[in-house]
This record gives structure tokens, sequence and C-alpha cells, in this order.
């Protein structure tokens, strides 16, 4: 008897016919490549990947803004600085008794040298503010040229109760000291005493104990400081960026009125009233002597009192530049997330609402233009301005990207969605830059109404792809 299994064996392998290697893909379920959920991650993750070119970006609009205000200020440093206007002061040399510790224990008394500053009683000052505008390169800084009248009246000053430790003041050395931050800028300066003219300014503060501080001084004679007098100056100089003035009289009043329509008022005080058109400004300010601590008698030598007296009791205005288009794309690439995830989201719809798939590739694609959306934008803002800019820059990215999507979901209704969702996104974010004050608020509100509707408008479809492929098995191959 002849055992056939063998050639049973065979034949059943000849049947089934040659087998092949089981791959990686045998593994994959049943429609997950062309899941909408899997795509989903997928989009998902490559909108993370691309915060790293939307981080280049950032920092190329960061380090254009730094080259900006580095030539602003070399504008400035040869043009005049921000000006701050101190004084007039009357500044007498005084000695001091100073109690000072020694090593074995005890006090000893010792006299030192020191300068006193007497303010005024009343203060007036009126400025008149030229603003000009200066180039360098592509960037421009806004400068002025400043007619500044002073009137300060003093009334007995020999009378004025005197700082602790004074022990002597030598009103032979007194000095008219006017103090102002930038003396590169001055072009002239008159001063009356009394009603008379007085002699050529010196330059310098001539006070040993405030470093840092420029100005100029007037000698006077003792007799000039005994009783009251009134001191007139005029005053011209450069500046940039802005006017500050310090309120040194006990009653201080003081008027600015300047061409430039964009006044950004600064310093411890805001004006009193102000009036702005598009044609200058005009402002006041009444600061009485409660309002501000300055004392009668000012001793320089006292610790952090020239730096409150130079730079914190001060009042004035800057010339603002409205078109900050650096600020703007700023606040544009900080949106750049958000912006990405809405364009893949308009793609995103088309897809499962037309039933044709975009690989991820494209998505990529997609994703990169925005990202030069953002280069356009900032690169055509310093040539432009930023509404003409995001005009061009909205107007190119969009449209390509709104064809290319068309092109690949071919269809009229596709092309117009395509075209309308990019349409729409594009308005928003600029609506949302537009709105300075308000513009987190309309960003979260849109971002909610967009999810929201996002959510409803897909709660039907098949994220899983299950019904891509079938799912009856193949029939079983014949015995025979």
């Amino acid at each position: 008897m002849v055992d056939d299994s063998n050639s049973n064996i065979s034949n059943t392998t000849n049947t089934l016919g040659p087998q092949r290697p089981m791959s990686a893909a045998s593994f994959v379920p049943p429609g997950f490549a062309r899941s909408l959920g899997v795509k989903f991650f997928l989009v998902g993750f490559l909108t993370v990947a691309l915060t790293v070119p939307l981080f280049a970006v950032w920092l190329l609009t960061m380090d254009r803004a730094d080259t900006q205000r580095r030539a602003i200020t070399e504008i400035g440093a040869q043009w005049g600085r921000e000006q701050v206007l101190t004084g007039p002061f009357v500044a007498v040399k005084a000695t001091k008794l100073v109690v000072e510790n020694t090593n074995n224990g005890g006090q000893r008394q010792q006299r030192v040298a020191t300068t006193l500053l007497f303010p005024p009683d009343t203060y007036d000052v009126a400025m008149d503010i030229e603003p000009q505008t200066r180039r360098r390169g592509i960037f421009e800084a806004v400068v002025y040229s400043a007619d500044v009248k002073t009137g300060a009246q003093f009334d007995n000053i020999q009378s004025r109760e005197l700082p602790p430790g004074i022990v002597a003041v030598d009103w032979d050395s007194a000095r008219l000291v006017t103090a102002l931050t930038d003396m590169k800028g001055i072009e002239n300066v008159e001063t009356m005493l009394a009603g008379r003219a007085v002699a050529d300014p010196v330059p310098g503060t001539a006070i040993t104990s405030l470093p840092g501080y420029a100005g100029f001084h007037h000698p006077l004679d003792a007799d000039d400081v005994d009783g009251p007098f009134a001191v007139d100056q005029t005053l011209r100089f450069r500046g940039s960026a802005g006017l500050q003035v310090s309120p040194v009289g006990a009653d201080t009043r003081v008027s600015m009125v300047s061409s430039w329509p964009h006044p950004s008022f600064s310093g411890k005080f805001l004006p009193s009233s102000r009036e702005i058109s598009d044609t200058g400004f005009r402002s006041s300010w009444q600061i009485p002597q409660l309002a501000r601590q300055i004392p009668p008698v000012i001793d320089v030598s006292a610790r952090g009192m020239a730096r409150f007296l130079f730079e914190s009791e001060v009042l004035g205005a800057r010339l603002y530049q409205p078109v900050d288009y650096y600020r703007l794309v700023d606040r544009a690439v900080k949106y750049g997330v958000l912006f990405v995830s809405a364009a893949f989201l308009v793609v995103f719809i088309i897809e499962v609402l037309s039933g044709k798939r975009m690989h991820i590739v494209h998505y990529a694609m997609t994703g990169l233009m925005v990202v030069v959306f953002y280069v356009l934008l900032l690169a055509l803002a310093e040539r432009l301005g930023f509404a003409y800019a995001y005009a061009i820059a909205s107007g190119a990215t969009g449209g390509v990207i709104a064809a290319f999507t068309a092109s690949v979901f071919n269809g009229r209704a596709w092309t117009l969605m395509a075209v309308g969702g990019f349409t729409a996104l594009y308005g928003l974010l600029f609506v949302i830059l537009s709105m300075e004050d308000f513009a987190l608020l309309a960003g979260a509100i849109s971002a909610f109404v967009v999810l929201t509707g996002v959510m409803f408008a897909t709660r039907d479809t098949d994220w899983s792809g299950r019904n891509t492929v079938t799912d009856t098995a193949p029939p079983a191959p014949s015995a025979n």
C-alpha cells in the first residue's frame, strides 16, 4: 500500500499558491492609513513642528526692532537726546557738620563742604516744540527744536530754613544753575536777572557732587540774592523723542505746544488740560507745592537727592510714533500657532466634506507658506508700512494657498470654500491686530466660535475610517 500523504500535501500547497512573507503593513488595522482621526493628529503634530520656523521669524522681528532702536539712538546722539530741563536754581557753597563713628566706638564731628540749591518760589515754563524727522537707511526718528521761556520768582532765599547740620553758607559763591540733559543740542541761551542781562553762561553746573548732570550756570554776587528777585530765561535747543521739565517751583505752571499730533504724556504728573488734534496738541500743567516732594533748600550731598530731583520729579511729553510695525508684526507672530492651526482647519474641513484626501506633505507646504507670509509681512512693512504690507503679503500667500487647495479638491464648491475660508482667516487676523486694547478678547472669542462650529459640524464624521474598506473577508480557496 502506497502512502500518498506527501502528494496530498503537495497538491494542497500548489492549490493555495506560493506564500508571500508578511510585511509590516499587514499589522496595520484596516482603514488606518485613510483614517481622518490619524490625519487629525498628524496635522496637530505638524502644527507643533512649525513653531520652530515661527520662532525663527519672531527672533528676526526682534533683531530688526533692535536695529531700529539703535538707529534712532544714534540719530538722537548726534542731534540731541531726550531732554530734561531742570532749574534755574540758586546754588551756594556751604559747610556741613557731620558726626562720624570712630574705630574705638566713639564719635567725632567733622566739617565737610557741600552745595545748597534754592529752588524758585514760582516757576512758569512755556515750551514750543517744532518736530522734524531724520532718517538713517530705512529707519526714521522723530527729533525736535524747542523754544523754551522760563520765569522764576525768588523771594528772600536767605531767610529760608537750612537743612540740619549746615553751619555756614558762602553767599559770595552764589550762582544761577540750570541743568539740561544733553548740552550738545543747545543753540541759544538768554538770561535776565531782575530785568537786566547777566554775563554769558558758563558750561557745566559747577557742582562737583552732581557728576553726570550737564547744564550751565551764571556767576552771581551776594547782593543779587539779597531780597526778592526774578529770573527770566529764553532757551533754544534740540532734542529727540521727548521733552520733560522738573517742577522745581513751589508753585509751577507749565504749558507745551507742538504741531506733532501724537503726544504721549510722560513723567509723574499728567496735564491738567490738553487739546489734541490732527494739527498738533496743546497741554498745560499746574503743580502746587504739596504735590511735589522738593524741599525749599536742597542739600545735594543727601543720598538719592540728585536722582530724585533730576529724574523722578518730572513732567512732559514724548513725540510718539503710532506706526510701530515691528510691534504689530511681533503681535501677529505670537498668533502664529493659532493662525497655522486655523489654516490647516480650513483645509481639513474641505477634506472631510469632499471625501477626498490631501497628503500630509501638502499640509506641510501650506504651513510653510503661512510662515513665508510672516517673513513677507516683516520685509514689506519696513518699506511700505503695516497696512499695505499686510494687504500684499496676505493677498499673495493666501491666494497661493487657496489656489493650491482648490487644485487638490476639484470642484467649484471647494474652490469657493477655499477662497472664502482663507479670505476670512486673513481678514480676521488683521481685525484682531488692529484692536489693540481688545486683541486678546477678540482672538479668544474667535477661537471659541470656530472650534464650537467645527465640533458640531463634524460630530457624524467617520474618524476611524472603517467605512473606507470592505469588512467582508474574501472567499476561501477551493480544495479541488
